[in-house]
Formats: C-alpha cells, structure tokens, sequence
C-alpha cells in the first residue's frame, strides 16, 4: 500500500504517509486492533522531517499520559494502519485521496 500511494504521487515518502495515516485514523476514530510485535522497528525520531515539532507524538502522549515509548509506538502504529488503509480505499476507488471526506468519515 506504501508504495503504490507512493508511485501514484499522494506521498513523497513512508515517514509523510505514516504520520498522515495516523492522522487520518485519530480523525475517524478507528486503529488497529491487530498486536504486531516489531520489536524496535518503528523509530519515532526517523519522522523529524515530517514532523519536526512532534505534534503527533506530543498529542498523543497528552491524552495518555504515562505512555512509555514502546507504548507511543503501539498506538501511533495502530493509528497508522487504520488511516492508511482508508487513504488506500480512497485512492483505489477514486484514484485521488479527497481529505475532507475522510475526516468527515469519523463524523457519522
């Protein structure tokens, strides 16, 4: 899925579609349930670029106070697969990626 929103231009990059899929997901208000354990694979500082004030991260230790790192990523990945996935549906069936509609998504 990275890879093909990827070539079809939606996103520069894993870090830009990462992060905005878990936007995405915090939008809607669906994660993934499915438990991956991929250990340390998921390393948060290799998304400065993207996001180099932290927001993401910052928001979402601020409504879960006490995380552990292990945790951020946990929930930051399981945000992430759900958005992704929606961004995937909503490019296959349109071939574009309509933003306002998918934050609405989360709204009905």
């Amino acid at each position: 899925m990275y890879d093909e929103l990827e070539q079809g231009g939606v996103f520069k990059n894993h870090p830009q579609l990462f992060l905005t899929g878990i936007v995405v997901g915090i939008l809607t208000g669906k994660s993934s349930e499915e438990k991956k354990d991929y250990g340390d694979l998921i390393r948060l500082e290799t998304y400065e670029d993207n996001d180099p004030e932290g927001i993401v991260p910052t928001y979402l230790v601020a409504i879960n106070p006490g995380m552990t790192q292990k945790e951020l990523a946990r929930l930051m990945e399981s945000y992430a697969d759900a958005g992704i996935e929606a961004l995937y549906n909503e490019f296959k069936s349109t071939g574009k990626v309509d933003f306002v509609k998918l934050s609405e998504l989360g709204n009905g």
